[in-house]
């Protein structure tokens, strides 16, 4: 009896035991549960971020290239549009009435024309044709100013065009009064005259025989002068012998008749 009652508590003490690894057994499986799914989840997580940059990148790719294929096929569409038989490029230019010139709304200067058009002509093979669309009240000077830009270029066609009229109207006042003095290119703005007014206008040889308006306030001729009464308003018209391989037209006027 005195052995059966040794062997109970050691009994329990094993059992005790076994109970407290059996728990630590599944504590630790717990664990290596939970490690597992976490390293599951951040492997997931870690390769949905690299599908999506690679994906992203791939789609940059894309993007690029047919960008690439859109530039090319633009710049190929414009040559062959250059190659054509019979094609021809526009290259317009706006000048409000203060002069200001512009080219798809923006702002340019005569240096900067001169350099766009030196460009336009090479990449075009000068196969294009500059329309210059003038304010009707835009002083001739400056249409002037942008004919000699192509003069410097050289072998620049154009045409010039006005939104509401064909004639070219121009201000103009007199600096002094002497025989023969000439308007040379309306430099300062204003010309001297005497029996004679000699002006240089704008207008290309195709444009032969228009009629030029030129405004002139009475007050500004000697009281003498027969501008003076012949009132504010003096035409003359642009003679096709008059005109030279710049395209400038010449005419002359000695009294208030236009100049046939």
């Amino acid at each position: 009896m005195g052995y059966d009652q040794h062997q109970q508590p050691n009994s329990s003490g094993a059992l005790v035991a076994v109970i407290g690894v059996g728990l630590v057994l599944a504590i630790l499986a717990i664990i290596a549960v939970a490690g597992v799914g976490l390293f599951w989840v951040r492997a997931r997580t870690q390769q949905a971020q690299a599908v999506a940059m690679e994906e992203r990148a791939i789609a940059e790719l894309h993007r690029v290239g047919a960008e690439a294929h859109l530039a090319d096929a633009m710049a190929q569409l414009e040559q062959a549009q250059i190659d054509a038989p019979g094609s021809r490029l526009d290259f317009v230019l706006e000048i409000d009435r203060e002069g200001n010139a512009s080219v798809a709304g923006d702002v340019i200067g005569l240096d900067e024309l001169k350099k766009r058009l030196a460009e336009f002509k090479d990449k075009s093979h000068n196969n294009f044709l500059l329309r210059i669309d003038a304010d009707p009240d835009c002083p001739a000077r400056h249409i002037i100013a942008v004919l000699d830009v192509c003069n410097e270029v050289g072998d620049i066609d154009y045409r010039i065009a006005s939104s509401e009229s064909t004639d070219v109207k121009m201000t103009a006042t007199v600096a002094s009064y002497e025989l023969a003095a000439e308007w040379d290119h309306f430099d300062d703005g204003t010309f001297s005259a005497y029996d004679v007014i000699t002006l240089k206008v704008a207008t290309p040889e195709r444009y032969a025989g228009m009629t030029f308006s030129i405004t002139v306030p009475p007050t500004e001729f000697p009281e003498d002068s027969a501008f003076r009464t012949a009132g504010t308003q003096l035409s003359f018209t642009v003679r096709e012998s008059d005109i030279g391989a710049t395209g400038l037209g010449w005419g002359a006027i000695d009294d208030p008749t236009i100049e046939q």
